[in-house]
């Protein structure tokens, strides 16, 4: 989508919330939180992520946008074409639709490159599973897979990334709420190259094990603040099917693991 047409497309969603009927507002406190947005209430939100990796001396700067719809109490839209819809909701500030326990499926697409810089969308399921824990805790497990595939000429490239993620959050006072866990992803790549001999394979797996912390402040239920702070370790390991080929089985293999460290600040719109 180019910048003009997605400016067009905000433009519109707010031209519609403007036509609609006020927006149910969330809780003061975060914890209580409904598993999705209320109904028709529209949501937009911005980051940056500057990050580093020492042992290489690299630095990037990451940026996020997204823009987030609620159809129902339950179903939520995200863009570009992505769902989620909360089976069960631990709805603690409506007590008379509140479930013992949180669980919502999410569905969408996500950038992914496979085999080449370029990246495609591919679809993207993700679950989560949620329970609060007295009046200030609550604990959550999440994961996800997605799977592409991509045809060249000479060769067929599978890659599939699966993460899982867990998450304890603490109400620290009134509008501020804190959490830290950690996230494992397990990113897997294979190749079947066609030559005189018949299909060689290339294996790719690369795992990163990421620990975070953060802080969340609401200052009107209107918008939040957020900070979180990365540390992930990247171990690397490939391959080559070349190796194969030129009849040195070692000769492809090598494997790297790095550290590197990241932050990320956003904030998020809601009405």
């Amino acid at each position: 989508m180019t910048p003009t047409r997605l400016a067009a497309f905000v433009m519109g969603l707010s031209l519609l919330a403007g036509c609609r009927t006020p927006a149910a507002r969330l809780p003061n406190r975060q914890i209580d939180d409904p598993a999705t947005l209320p109904l028709r209430t529209a949501a937009v939100g911005v980051g940056v992520s500057p990050g580093w990796r020492p042992g290489a001396g690299a630095s990037e700067v990451g940026y996020s946008f997204d823009l987030r719809y609620a159809f129902t109490d339950r179903l939520e839209w995200a863009l570009p074409a992505g769902m989620t819809y909360a089976i069960f909701d631990e709805r603690r500030a409506d007590p008379s639709r509140s479930d013992r326990a949180t669980l919502t499926v999410s569905t969408g697409l996500i950038g992914f490159a496979v085999g080449s810089p370029e990246s495609g969308l591919f679809p993207l399921v993700s679950a989560t599973v949620a329970k609060r824990l007295g009046r200030r805790w609550k604990a959550s497990v999440g994961g996800s897979n997605v799977v592409a595939l991509r045809v060249h000429p000479s060769a067929a490239i599978v890659r599939s990334a699966a993460s899982l993620q867990a998450t304890a959050a603490l109400q620290i006072a009134n509008r501020v709420i804190g959490w830290g866990g950690a996230a494992q992803g397990v990113d897997h790549g294979r190749g079947l190259t066609v030559e005189t001999l018949g299909i060689l394979p290339a294996k790719i797996r690369k795992i990163t094990t990421t620990p975070f912390l953060g802080v969340g402040v609401r200052p009107a239920w209107w918008l939040d603040l957020a900070a979180v702070a990365t540390l992930s370790h990247t171990d690397q390991r490939i391959l080559g099917d070349y190796a194969v080929v030129e009849g040195d089985p070692e000769a492809g293999r090598w494997r790297s693991t790095f550290w590197s460290w990241g932050a990320t600040l956003s904030a998020g719109l809601r009405w």
